[in-house]
């Protein structure tokens, strides 16, 4: 896992967005937008197996908007993982990546949305990473298309502490089992 800093590689981040969750073009994060953010102090990141790119991440810099977050942190907007690196632990990766870099950088939260009825990310969120929530929202994003898409958009707020105990310690067991 490492940062991704050319527009190529943005390109490549944006035809995971069309392969992982079938989005036509119009909801895309264009690789302009951000090639972008990634300038202005955001965060993109991909996950590599040899030299091909098998998942992204993509978040944005945020302000304090819950009692716990103090100064800046990062809003992780998107997280996709291909088929071939799914059940590997690459999702896993990049939000370990994503700690490293907010920590190197003196941001001490993270926050994203996740559907609450995809299982699947619930248990990596809150048993393997440590995060917390204590937000919902009802239909976040409106009506979405694609496979995604549904009547309604209701998502949780992860909010991830990342010096906390409760993550220090999932960050310990973490490089055990990679050691």
């Amino acid at each position: 896992v490492r940062e991704l800093t050319t527009i190529h590689e943005m390109h490549e981040a944006e035809a995971i967005q069309r392969e992982v969750w079938g989005l036509p073009d119009i909801d895309v994060v264009p690789a302009s937008q951000m090639k972008a953010a990634a300038h202005a102090g955001g965060h993109v990141a991909g996950a590599f197996e040899a030299d091909a790119m098998i998942g992204f991440a993509y978040a944005l810099v945020a302000t304090p908007h819950d009692a716990d977050t103090h100064g800046v942190g990062l809003h992780s907007h998107m997280v996709a993982v291909r088929e071939q690196g799914r059940r590997r632990g690459t999702g896993k990766a990049l939000k370990w990546f994503q700690r490293t870099w907010c920590l190197d950088r003196g941001m001490r939260w993270m926050t994203w949305t996740f559907d609450p009825l995809q299982s699947r990310n619930a248990n990596l969120n809150f048993e393997h990473l440590g995060a917390v929530s204590r937000e919902y929202l009802v239909d976040f994003y409106g009506v979405m298309s694609g496979p995604l898409g549904s009547d309604a958009s209701d998502r949780l707020v992860a909010l991830w502490l990342l010096d906390s105990d409760r993550v220090n310690a999932r960050a310990g067991a973490e490089q055990r089992t990679t050691l």
